[in-house]
């Protein structure tokens, strides 16, 4: 399984457990180093707590489980097909939205996911009227 756009959410590690309760032999492919998918960023307020316990006990149910966990593997076709697979499982993940706004583009232009999962921060002067 892989999640080609982002972090494996709860929709890839569901189906990875599903599958392996089935008694299939199950890895799931992460392109990037962590677990979680967008509930990382939505459990990200200290408020929302209840997210991030959720998005744990995903992770902590999959790392007691017989799915093969591969962090830092962005599978191409060429691998898939060489893994002769009886299934594959395509979880792509929810994609953030980012509206037509003239100029968010820009550098200093940071969205909500970034500040949430604490990748970027904010300065003093969040919001520019002039």
């Amino acid at each position: 399984m892989n999640s080609p756009r982002g972090f494996s959410g709860p929709g890839g590690i569901t189906a990875a457990l599903t599958a392996a309760e089935r008694g299939m032999q199950v890895e799931l492919w992460e392109k990037r180093n962590v677990l979680g998918g967008l509930l990382l960023a939505a459990g990200g307020p200290s408020f929302k707590k209840d997210v991030k316990d959720y998005v744990d006990f995903l992770v902590q149910k999959l790392h007691r489980s017989t799915v093969k966990v591969s962090l830092m593997k962005d599978g191409s076709a060429e691998e898939i097909l060489r893994g002769n697979y009886d299934k594959v499982i395509f979880a792509t993940g929810a994609t953030p939205v980012m509206p037509p706004i003239k100029g968010i583009d820009q550098s200093w232009v940071v969205g909500a996911n970034d500040l949430l999962t604490s990748k970027k921060s904010y300065g003093k002067k969040v919001v520019d009227q002039s």
